[in-house]
């Protein structure tokens, strides 16, 4: 066989697998990809995460070789397993690490899941800086359907103030750990994570909330939260759940010395009790007592709460007297010395704290609670500001 023959044959070889391969690739090329399952990063985030190499785009190729993609080294991330549709279509089965609460130490907010293994550790500035746009597209969402419905709500001071609990803070001596003041630090537009090539992706977090109160001694990624009883994670799980199914994420949720259970909404706050018996019913009923709580301050009383029950006890906080106190003092120094001496006297604190209960009737608290004038639920007249306002709230009002 002459040289020129030769060239000739294994150019035509060399064209001819040049050609099979386009053919492969163009054949099986990937043009619809379908995700299913993810919840804390977007779908085109997901599709950067499994197929970010030149062979991924084949649909052949990446399920035969790329069947189950370990992306554990992504936060709140597991693996995702590709399921071939056609020679052009994937679909992505996404399996997430599912956090169920965080826990600020240190200016750092650690995300655990069900079990009390800790997934994530995350600067709380940046927790903070996603909450608060998510609190913003929520507000302006909310502002925009009051204006459709022409109606518009004033913005009390309590909504306007943010709500921020003690952080937790460990020890190293092996103690149990006690909330101090976080600094403030200075917040970031938005949280980003990146990956080894150095993707940014975005996970979604806002739904998560902050747990206050638990004690521990230590805490550490990829390991479970030490704390005396670890059922908590179990309870924890179960509110988690009800929060995101009723959309009623609290500020935060508390877990007192003694065990009770509390809801931080702003100014209100919901006593679920010390266990977490009856807790889907007890959630229904805040779901739909809450709106009707806007603009008010107490605890929402659901701690002692059965299938039984006909009226939820809404207790109102007393009045602040500082003010009033300080305004008497400064009438009694510009007023003339015959009137200084004929001063009220004090409001005993066993007074201050007693409290007339009435009931609100069933309808009534129905329709709604904020229309009850809060003078006659108490039964006070103008000059019992100290004393404590007792609201009953009809159980099925929720």
């Amino acid at each position: 066989m002459s040289k020129e023959t030769r060239n000739r044959v294994i150019l035509i070889v060399v064209g001819a697998i040049a050609a099979a391969v386009l053919m492969f690739w163009g054949l099986f090329y990937i043009t619809k990809v379908e995700v299913t399952g993810n919840s804390r990063y977007s779908e085109d985030e997901v599709k950067s995460m499994a197929m970010g190499g030149f062979f991924d785009h084949n649909s052949l190729l990446l399920t035969a070789f790329r069947s189950h993609i370990d992306l554990s080294d992504v936060p709140f991330m597991d693996y995702v397993d590709v399921e071939y549709l056609g020679r052009n279509s994937v679909r992505l089965h996404v399996t997430e690490k599912t956090p169920v609460g965080y826990v600020r130490v240190d200016e750092t907010d650690y995300y655990f899941d069900a079990e009390g293994l800790v997934l994530e550790a995350i600067p709380s500035y940046q927790t903070d800086s996603a909450n608060a746009e998510a609190a913003a597209v929520t507000d302006e969402a909310s502002d925009v359907s009051a204006e459709a419905d022409g109606t518009t709500d004033a913005l009390t001071e309590a909504e306007a103030t943010a709500v921020t609990p003690a952080a937790e803070e460990t020890t190293t001596d092996g103690t149990t750990v006690d909330g101090t003041a976080a600094e403030t630090a200075t917040p970031t537009p938005e949280l980003y994570v990146a990956d080894a090539s150095g993707n940014d992706f975005q996970p979604a977090l806002t739904d998560v909330p902050m747990i206050v109160g638990l004690k521990f001694s230590s805490i550490a990624v990829d390991e479970v939260i030490p704390v005396k009883d670890p059922s908590v994670f179990y309870t924890i799980t179960s509110i988690t759940r009800m929060i995101d199914k009723y959309d009623i994420k609290p500020d935060y949720v508390e877990f007192l010395d003694d065990g009770t259970i509390m809801l931080h909404y702003g100014t209100v706050r919901v006593n679920l009790g010390t266990d977490d018996s009856l807790l889907e019913q007890k959630m229904t009923k805040v779901a739909g007592i809450l709106p009707k709580l806007t603009g008010l301050s107490g605890v929402l009383h659901l701690e002692n709460y059965t299938e039984d029950t006909i009226n939820i006890i809404f207790d109102q906080d007393i009045a602040n007297t500082t003010t009033a106190e300080t305004a008497d003092a400064s009438a009694a120094e510009t007023a003339p010395a015959e009137d200084t001496s004929a001063a009220p006297e004090e409001v005993p604190a066993e007074d201050a704290a007693a409290a007339e209960t009435q009931e609100v009737p069933a309808d009534a608290a129905e329709e709604n609670i904020a229309d009850v004038p809060s003078e006659d639920v108490a039964g006070a007249t103008e000059d019992a500001a100290a004393e404590q306002q007792v609201e009953e709230i009809d159980a099925s009002g929720g």
